[in-house]
């Protein structure tokens, strides 16, 4: 029960921090060291903590991932690339309504840290010749990227919900894709109705002349994705090689590419993604991620609440999608029937990716927001109902 108090005592310490507008950097290094502090891990336990976080690979990676796709961002919006991927996409849709859920929708096949910046360039364009508000754009830029996670095997919490369930991958997806399709009508519906109707729509209009233009226009976003998904080629490596080439064929200068990079790159950004990667090893380090779910389990919670509560407070307080599966299924799955009753294990992964959904330490949806520069409250406010509207469908299924 102490540990539980310390826990939400973090928790609640967080999340008040960031809705005073403090630095998000500043909020987790506090939420590092309150953490630490409260379980009482002493400096042994904070030193392994820091070395647990910069000998990890995949920290530096998503650090590099996020600078290059910064800067990928910067020299496609300043040469004009972005602007010509919007008119082509609209002469294509005809409708810039329809124009603008595709960018975020395509790069969501990739699952890259911080996936939504990629594309956080191009929405804005497009939402600002529907004259969208910035918490609109930041939506649809966020939302329409992450519709794919319900159920895409490509994905990690996809993978591991099915290991833990001892059934194929298969079956995951065949109990799980219409989330997908729910996500994706409920993003429309709710974005359509507020965009400013165009003055210049035109009907669909398709050529293979048309899709080849688009297909080298995009060439860099098309090149990371077939390179990633298709060849596994490390991520890091395909947006050198297109940034390398976006240079070479713009033929830009080092003066130029050096201005882009200045004003395109913030290490606020990186040194945020940082610290929540040091808040997280915290957690590890402190064994606080296991508290609530052995709290619960003890108590004799409801079936239903459990399998709610344990994945979605660990996707929320960790803003990764696979803690909630990997961390809590282990636990969940004895209380999901054997054999295994697929709705109750599809109601408990909709809570873990709820809670990453809106979680203010999952990485697209801070790096969005910071990009788009929307409050807290305006971001929540379009997001929270559509992933309350996902939630309530997957429990009502599991109540059938």
């Amino acid at each position: 029960m102490i540990e539980g108090l310390k826990l939400f005592t973090v928790l609640i310490t967080l999340i008040f921090l960031l809705f005073k507008r403090v630095n998000m950097a500043l909020t987790m290094l506090i939420g590092f060291l309150l953490l630490g502090l409260l379980f009482n891990v002493g400096a042994s336990g904070f030193w392994k903590a820091f070395v647990m976080t910069v000998s990890d690979r995949g920290v530096w990676e998503v650090l590099t991932v996020i600078i290059l796709v910064l800067f990928l961002n910067g020299l496609l919006k300043d040469t004009g690339t972005l602007q010509s991927m919007v008119h082509k996409l609209s002469d294509i849709l005809g409708d810039m309504r329809l124009v603008i859920f595709f960018p975020p929708m395509i790069v969501g096949f990739l699952p890259m840290p911080a996936g939504a910046l990629f594309t956080a360039s191009l929405t804005d364009e497009i939402g600002d010749k529907l004259k969208a508000k910035p918490s609109l754009k930041h939506f649809i830029n966020y939302w329409f990227r992450h519709i794919w996670e319900y159920s895409l095997p490509l994905y990690p919490a996809v993978m591991i919900e099915a290991s833990a369930l001892g059934v194929s991958l298969l079956t995951v997806v065949s109990h799980q894709w219409y989330f997908i399709f729910l996500a994706l009508a409920l993003g429309v519906i709710l974005s359509w109705f507020k965009f400013e109707k165009p003055k210049d729509i035109n009907g669909f209009s398709f050529s293979p002349k048309k899709l080849l233009e688009l297909v080298l226009t995009m060439w860099t976003i098309v090149f990371v994705l077939v390179g990633f998904l298709v060849f596994k080629i490390n991520i890091v490596i395909l947006l050198l090689v297109a940034i390398v080439g976006e240079i070479l064929i713009k033929r830009l200068s080092l003066s130029q590419v050096a201005s882009i990079f200045k004003s395109s790159v913030e290490l606020n950004l990186p040194t945020m993604v940082f610290v929540i990667f040091c808040f997280q090893s915290m957690l590890k380090v402190s064994n606080a991620v296991y508290v609530v779910p052995n709290l619960l389990k003890a108590a004799n919670v409801p079936t239903l609440f459990s399998l709610f509560f344990f994945p979605f407070l660990v996707s929320f307080m960790t803003g990764v999608s696979t803690a909630g599966v990997a961390i809590t299924f282990p636990l969940l799955v004895p209380l999901m029937g054997d054999p295994v009753n697929l709705s109750l294990a599809a109601w408990s992964f909709v809570s873990g990716y709820s809670g990453h959904l809106i979680s203010p330490f999952h990485l697209c949806f801070i790096t969005t927001k910071e990009y788009y520069k929307v409050s807290w409250i305006e971001a929540y406010k379009e997001t929270a109902p559509l992933v309350f509207a996902v939630l309530m469908t997957a429990l009502l299924i599991a109540l059938i």
